[in-house]
């Protein structure tokens, strides 16, 4: 059996069990499943759709607040999640005072950031959102308007 052969079976089956998936009872849930398991590419494409948009509104968000405090934002902007939930500035900035204001004056950051930091596991790693290394830290980077984001050891 060649691949494309296999890969011509599995949409087959995947549109049966799209059809069958509108259907209700009690073996809805399963052929929802087994479509999912069978399409991971569409849970992976629609994670990274989450992603970018998360990145994109956190972007837009810390531009907004930093030009309105006056913080230079052409140099690099190093923001981490705490384990405690918590944003804190990880790296020398002429502008560390404003920075740590503008994150005071905006604890929603908080939930932003722990919210794209699930985004960005799902994206990067399916199926890992859950579980991650106690010591992996979830970093942001803002230079020149632009967002960044990885995970550090």
């Amino acid at each position: 059996m060649t691949v494309s052969s296999v890969a011509s079976m599995q949409n087959k089956l995947a549109q049966s069990l799209v059809t069958a998936r509108s259907a209700k009872g009690p073996f809805a849930n399963a052929f929802a499943s087994a479509s999912s398991a069978l399409n991971p590419t569409s849970s992976t494409a629609a994670s990274q759709q989450s992603y970018t948009q998360s990145l994109g509104n956190v972007q837009g968000k810390l531009n907004q607040w930093f030009q309105a405090a006056g913080i230079d934002t052409s140099q690099e902007i190093q923001l981490s999640l705490g384990a405690d939930g918590t944003v804190q500035l990880t790296n020398n900035h002429p502008d560390a005072a404003q920075i740590q204001q503008v994150l005071q004056n905006h604890p929603e950051l908080n939930g932003m950031l722990q919210s794209l930091s699930t985004a960005y596991k799902q994206s990067n790693q399916p199926g890992t959102a859950a579980s991650s290394s106690p010591t992996s830290q979830f970093v942001i980077t803002l230079t020149g308007g632009t967002a960044t984001a990885t995970m550090s050891s």
